[in-house]
């Protein structure tokens, strides 16, 4: 049996509660999990590029938030998922 956990960062300045806050996350089995915390005004672009190169299960998607509002949706293709 493989366990697997999925961890959260919350980078220095960035408060989650916060409306503007950035988020990255992942979809892991049709399941979306945050990655990080970014603070406010941080361009997602590279964030996004940053997460897929760290993954290392096969994840079906990468998404960028400002709050709530979806910033960007990168479906991937990865062997596995």
């Amino acid at each position: 049996m493989k366990t697997l956990g999925h961890g959260q960062v919350i980078k220095h300045g960035a408060d989650p509660a916060r409306a503007d806050t950035v988020r990255t996350a992942y979809i892991y089995k049709d399941r979306e999990y945050t990655s990080d915390y970014f603070p406010a005004g941080t361009a997602h672009q590279a964030l996004l590029d940053d997460l897929v190169k760290r993954m290392q299960v096969p994840v079906s998607a990468v998404r960028a938030y400002r709050g709530a509002e979806l910033l960007e949706e990168r479906e991937l293709l990865m062997r596995g998922n």
